[in-house]
Protein backbone atom coordinates (compact mmCIF):
# COMPACT_ATOMS: atom_id res chain seq x y z
CA UNK A 1 0.00 0.00 0.00
CA UNK A 2 1.50 3.32 -1.04
CA UNK A 3 1.51 6.55 0.95
CA UNK A 4 -1.38 8.01 -1.02
CA UNK A 5 -3.60 4.96 -0.36
CA UNK A 6 -2.92 5.14 3.38
CA UNK A 7 -3.78 8.84 3.34
CA UNK A 8 -7.08 8.22 1.57
CA UNK A 9 -8.00 5.41 3.98
CA UNK A 10 -7.25 7.57 7.01
CA UNK A 11 -9.36 10.40 5.57
CA UNK A 12 -12.26 8.06 4.77
CA UNK A 13 -12.55 6.98 8.42
CA UNK A 14 -13.08 10.51 9.69
CA UNK A 15 -16.73 11.49 10.16
CA UNK A 16 -17.99 14.09 7.74
CA UNK A 17 -19.97 17.09 8.82
CA UNK A 18 -21.59 19.91 6.96
CA UNK A 19 -23.73 22.93 7.65
CA UNK A 20 -27.20 23.21 6.17
CA UNK A 21 -29.16 26.44 6.25
CA UNK A 22 -32.82 26.19 7.19
CA UNK A 23 -35.79 28.46 7.44
CA UNK A 24 -37.00 29.65 10.84
CA UNK A 25 -40.07 27.44 10.36
CA UNK A 26 -37.97 24.30 9.89
CA UNK A 27 -35.81 25.20 12.90
CA UNK A 28 -38.98 25.65 14.99
CA UNK A 29 -40.37 22.30 13.80
CA UNK A 30 -37.13 20.56 14.82
CA UNK A 31 -37.24 22.22 18.26
CA UNK A 32 -40.83 21.02 18.65
CA UNK A 33 -39.84 17.46 17.69
CA UNK A 34 -37.03 17.54 20.25
CA UNK A 35 -39.46 18.70 22.95
CA UNK A 36 -41.97 15.98 22.02
CA UNK A 37 -39.17 13.40 22.20
CA UNK A 38 -38.19 14.58 25.69
CA UNK A 39 -41.81 14.48 26.86
CA UNK A 40 -42.38 11.00 25.43
CA UNK A 41 -39.13 9.27 26.43
CA UNK A 42 -37.98 11.38 29.39
CA UNK A 43 -34.54 12.19 27.99
CA UNK A 44 -32.70 14.18 25.35
CA UNK A 45 -32.54 12.51 21.93
CA UNK A 46 -29.21 10.85 21.19
CA UNK A 47 -27.26 10.81 17.92
CA UNK A 48 -28.86 7.52 16.84
CA UNK A 49 -32.44 8.48 17.74
CA UNK A 50 -34.85 9.36 14.93
CA UNK A 51 -35.97 12.96 14.47
CA UNK A 52 -39.40 11.83 13.28
CA UNK A 53 -40.31 9.08 15.72
CA UNK A 54 -43.38 6.88 16.20
CA UNK A 55 -45.36 8.52 19.04
CA UNK A 56 -47.13 5.21 19.80
CA UNK A 57 -43.93 3.18 20.29
CA UNK A 58 -42.54 2.43 23.75
CA UNK A 59 -38.97 3.01 22.58
CA UNK A 60 -37.64 5.52 20.04
CA UNK A 61 -38.16 4.20 16.53
CA UNK A 62 -38.52 5.90 13.20
CA UNK A 63 -41.94 6.41 11.69
CA UNK A 64 -42.39 3.82 8.97
CA UNK A 65 -45.15 5.59 7.04
CA UNK A 66 -47.58 2.70 7.44
CA UNK A 67 -50.75 2.93 9.48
Amino acid sequence: MGKQSRRLNRRARQPRSRTVEMTPEVADALRQQKQLFKEKFGREPGPDDPVLFDPDADAPQAMNGEK
